[in-house]
């Protein structure tokens, strides 16, 4: 029951345009839900712990919205409260108690968006070899790598906090309302449902609606993420080890067959139109323009709606306009 309120107060936040709404609000409204939450977090009551797989998801997410405002008052050259952020950095540091890789994945996403790229890497490894030892055991991956009957039913005949552990340490998902706490290229994922008719029931419904959200596999994320900040940090070596491995990860993906250009269901084909385009912007910001217009051509043919790969090639084209007319 305790785990049921958990999701149904996350929920709320999904459920409610907040990205508009004052930053006054929104912090007041974030702040008095971390209260909240901690009074759970220090309950000694023991029905309480036997259900912090949800407490410290809930966490997670409440502080990646909370450090979605104060990201925000940052770029605007507001200057935010350090003790709230401190907050953040409580709650974040609270939620990795769990084995939930996407608790780990949502805290070095805030770092790298709050410029902490040293900090960041400190996890990158962790990370990396967590993902390795779930995939021998979680079922939820092993459906998308080879989806089959059997392991349907395996993941039917699972418990509740097995099926969640399984599915969010293989996926993440922000809200319109975190969207500070993501890389600025990934932000334009949000308005994917522009993109089509929604005809799709959606493996990660009815949780959540993935048109208004970004959503993603973690392993891609945390490849893309670790290009980027070895970027910033001028570490060649290990930004192109990266790079290697996002493309390796979508070139093993498309061998599977699973992939199929008839889906319009970007949740059932596990976001990989999304890793598509990550994959893109690493050839756009390595000045291979030809290979970055080449994958977002093909995640466009494998994921022909609802897909931000349309946006991208979009602002390819304008590129090439606006340098024509420099001649």
């Amino acid at each position: 029951m305790f785990s049921i309120f958990l999701r149904v107060r996350s929920i709320f936040f999904y459920g409610f345009k907040l990205a508009e709404a004052p930053v006054s609000y929104r912090i007041s409204l974030f702040e008095h839900e971390f209260t909240r939450l901690e009074s759970y977090y220090r309950a000694p009551l023991e029905k309480y712990r036997k259900c912090d797989y949800a407490l410290h998801d809930v966490m997670s997410c409440t502080a990646s919205l909370l450090a979605s405002v104060y990201l925000e008052q940052k770029a605007e050259g507001i200057e935010y409260n350090h003790d709230s952020i401190n907050k953040v950095r409580q709650m974040y540091t609270q939620s990795i108690e769990s084995d939930i890789i996407g608790n780990y994945m949502r805290y070095a996403s805030f770092l790298f968006c709050n410029g902490e790229y040293d900090e960041a890497c400190k996890y990158f490894d962790l990370i990396e070899k967590q993902i390795e030892k779930d995939k021998k055991s979680n079922l939820i991956y092993q459906f998308f790598v080879s989806p089959s009957e059997s392991l349907a039913l395996q993941i039917a005949n699972q418990s509740c906090e097995q099926s969640f552990k399984q599915r969010w340490s293989a996926f993440l998902i922000f809200s319109q309302e975190e969207t500070m706490c993501v890389p600025e290229f990934l932000r334009c994922e949000k308005y994917r449902g522009r993109f089509g008719a929604d005809t799709s029931s959606g493996f990660l419904s009815p949780l959540y609606s993935n048109y208004d959200c970004i959503c993603f596999r973690i392993e891609p994320y945390l490849y893309y993420l670790q290009y980027l900040t070895y970027r910033e940090l001028r570490q060649k070596h290990k930004q192109s080890e990266a790079l290697m491995k996002l493309l390796i990860f979508t070139e093993i993906i498309k061998s599977t067959g699973f992939i199929s250009s008839k889906s319009d269901d970007s949740a059932a084909c596990g976001f990989f139109d999304t890793s598509l385009n990550m994959l893109g912007h690493c050839f756009e910001l390595e000045q291979k323009l030809e290979s970055a217009w080449k994958t977002y051509k093909t995640s466009l043919q494998l994921q022909p709606k609802r897909n931000a790969s349309a946006l991208h090639i979009i602002r390819l084209l304008w590129q090439v306009v606006q340098s024509l007319r420099t001649f």
